[in-house]
Order: structure tokens, then C-alpha cells, then sequence
């Protein structure tokens, strides 16, 4: 038996409560009345949710797709927009509409100042100098270039008229001589070097070294008119040889000539 007024358990014959000492008989007539029920505390604060949606699965996957018409939105609804047409313009129309929006740009105008001094660098140095035309001689013989030694030695003849500028001895039994005479073709020069080396040819130098110019270069590195170096027994395996080296002009230019023989 539990107390009406603590709650405390008793047993079925009590009078009195064990726990309060109230009396039980006393309290037997309020018992009839019926209690108040009052909400229960849970009730008041549970909330109310919709049912779920129910859910449909796509044929040949194993995803569940939940229906849009049927999925509940939080969202108010967005008004369907239309796209705006979009025109495409050819190129040609292009072009010209962004040459009209492009400002125009002018050349500023030419000053009196610097129309003077135009005037005066062309009054004062002239015009520029047109590159130097290659020396007009006679025409080459037909064995030019020499294949042969014999072919080279027929050049001579027509050798062309030389100074001697210098001559020295270096180091291994060789002399340096340079030669002066006017610019001409390739193969006078090659004729009027070997010319030279016929006149300073001697059995004790094993190297002889002719360089032609035509004006009084300071550095004896340099030729302008062609070079020939004769090599004497040059050994070629088991032979012995002599040997003629010929280059023309500076041996750098464009138009240069080599020419290696050998006997």
C-alpha cells in the first residue's frame, strides 16, 4: 500500500504511514475524487514532424532517388527566369566595330629641329656608303683552280708586279715573307704568290710563308691579298711530299678560296 501523502510503501493493513504518520482513514474520502490529469512535461516540448516522403529507386541502380514533387522544401518558391537570346556577330563585323571604338592614334608631327638636323647629318656626311664592289680583272683560265701542281705553275705567267714588305725567320725553320701589290682577282693572287715563292724559295727552311697585301697592315697575323705556305717533306704515311697551302683574300670572307696540292 503507498502512501497518499509521501508516497511511501506500507503494508495493506496499516493504518498509519510508516514514513509521515499520517493517518489512512483520514485520507480515504479524498481518494474518490478524481486527480487532475496535468500534461506531462515531455508532451508540451515534442515536436510534431511530416511523415517522410516515400522513396523510389531508379531501375538498374542502387541508389534511392527521392521524388522532387514529393520532398518537402524549406525554400519559398523561385519564379522561372527566361535566357536572354545571344546573337553571334562575324568576325568582319567584329573587326570594324573595334576599330570604330579603338581611338585613333597620330603620329606626332616632324619638328623644324629635327628637320634641321637631318638636313645637316646629310650635308655634313653624306649618304651611306654602298658596299665596295669585288675587283674586275681578267677573266680566270680554265685549269682555275689548280688540280695539279703543272696547273699552278702555268699560272705564273700571269703573275702581277709585288714589293717585298718584310721578311723574317721564325722558330722550326721557317721564313715569313710579306709582299705588297694591288688588289686584284683570286687567281691572280694565287699567281702572284707562287710567283713569290719561286724567287724566295730556299732547301733551308722546311716551311715558307708568302703573305700578300695590298696596304701596310701593321699585324703580321694578317694578309688581305691571299696566303701560300709550302710545307716540304710532309710525311703522308709512308710517303714524303711536298705540300702548297693557298688561301685567297683574308681567308675569312665569303668569297675565299682554298686550295691544298701536293706532289
Amino acid at each position: 500500500m503507498r502512501c497518499p501523502y509521501c508516497g511511501g510503501i506500507n503494508p495493506d493493513q496499516a493504518d498509519y504511514c510508516m514514513n509521515c504518520g499520517r493517518d489512512f482513514k483520514a485520507a480515504q474520502p479524498s481518494q474518490s475524487a478524481p486527480r487532475p490529469s496535468t500534461p506531462s512535461r515531455t508532451q508540451n516540448q515534442r515536436t510534431v514532424y511530416p511523415p517522410i516522403p516515400p522513396v523510389q529507386r531508379v531501375p538498374g541502380t542502387k541508389e534511392a532517388v527521392q521524388s522532387p514533387l514529393q520532398r518537402p522544401s524549406v525554400y519559398p518558391p523561385v519564379p522561372p527566369t527566361t535566357a536572354r537570346p545571344t546573337t553571334t556577330m562575324a568576325p568582319a563585323t567584329q573587326a570594324a566595330k573595334n576599330a570604330q571604338q579603338r581611338p585613333a592614334t597620330t603620329r606626332p608631327a616632324t619638328t623644324p629641329y629635327q628637320t634641321a638636323r637631318y638636313q645637316y647629318a646629310q650635308t655634313t656626311f653624306g649618304a651611306p656608303l654602298a658596299p665596295s664592289a669585288a675587283p674586275t680583272g681578267p677573266a680566270a683560265p680554265e685549269s682555275f683552280p689548280p688540280r695539279t701542281v703543272a696547273q699552278l705553275r702555268e699560272l705564273e705567267k700571269d703573275a702581277l708586279d709585288y714589293k717585298e714588305v718584310s721578311q723574317e725567320e721564325m722558330i722550326g725553320k721557317k721564313q715569313l715573307v710579306r709582299i705588297q701589290f694591288r688588289q686584284c682577282a683570286d687567281w691572280q693572287q694565287v699567281a702572284t704568290l707562287f710567283k713569290a715563292l719561286s724567287a724566295y724559295h730556299s732547301t733551308q727552311y722546311d716551311t715558307i710563308i708568302i703573305q700578300g697585301v695590298y696596304n701596310q697592315e701593321s699585324s703580321v697575323n694578317e694578309y688581305t691579298n691571299g696566303q701560300l705556305v709550302f710545307d716540304r717533306n710532309v710525311r703522308l704515311g709512308s710517303q714524303t711530299q711536298n705540300r702548297y697551302r693557298i688561301e685567297t683574300d683574308n681567308g675569312y670572307s665569303a668569297d675565299a678560296l682554298r686550295i691544298v696540292l701536293s706532289e
